[in-house]
Formats: structure tokens, sequence, C-alpha cells
């Protein structure tokens, strides 16, 4: 064989193989990124949560032992118009649903405020 030959073979075969590894390594560290962003991204939501849960805490004595799913409120005008329960609530206010205790309370963590509470209405409560 010509050592021209030999010499664009080795040539097409090397860049072949190190754009072959620059695609597998650019895969691996965009999953590696998207699995970590994720990840931080529920810490900073879990974190939030018991910050909430904590302050609730200072102003109310809270289920113990039950961890309550905790959600924002992002439009209270909705709410009140198709639920009581959120009469007096504002956008950033927050929910603290205990499932198994069946207890539901709206809190104000800017006023640190309780300012409804309740029950969970699950089919066996109906």
């Amino acid at each position: 064989m010509d050592t021209k030959k030999i010499g664009k073979i080795i040539l097409i075969s090397s860049v072949s193989t190190l754009f072959s590894a620059l695609i597998i390594v650019g895969g691996g560290f965009f999953v590696y990124t998207s699995y970590l962003k994720g990840w931080v991204a529920d810490y900073k939501t879990e974190r939030q949560s018991n910050a909430v849960i904590k302050e609730a805490g200072k102003v109310i004595r809270l289920s113990e032992g039950e961890k309550p799913q905790v959600s924002m409120v992002l439009d209270a005008q909705s709410l009140k118009q198709n639920d009581s329960f959120f009469e007096s609530a504002q956008n950033g206010n927050t929910v603290l649903i205990y499932e198994q205790s069946g207890i539901v309370i709206l809190f104000d963590p800017a006023r640190h405020k309780v300012l409804n509470m309740g029950m969970v209405a699950t089919s066996s409560t109906q």
C-alpha cells in the first residue's frame, strides 16, 4: 500500500474516533448536568418547604410524625371563586396538607399568620 493511502486511513480513523468520543462525552455531560439540575431544584424545594413548615410550627402546633405536602398559592382569585376555604388567601401564601391526619392549613409566611384551617376532603371523609 502507498504511504499516502495509509496516512489518509489513519487520519480518517483518528478523526472518526475523536468525533465519536466527543459525542459520547458531550452526551454524558448533558445527561449528568440535567440530572444534577433536577436534584438541585428538588433540594431547594425541599429546603423551602422545611423553612415554611418551621415557620408555621412557631405559630401553631403541627401534626408530629407526618410531613405535609406544601404548595404555594399562585392564583388566589381563582381559588377564592372555587373554594371558600381560600377566602383570605393571597398569592404567595402556602398550603400545608397533612393527608394522614386530614388537616389543611393556609399559612401566610410573610406575616407569620395562619389564615385558615380545615379538614382535607378525601373519599373516606366525604
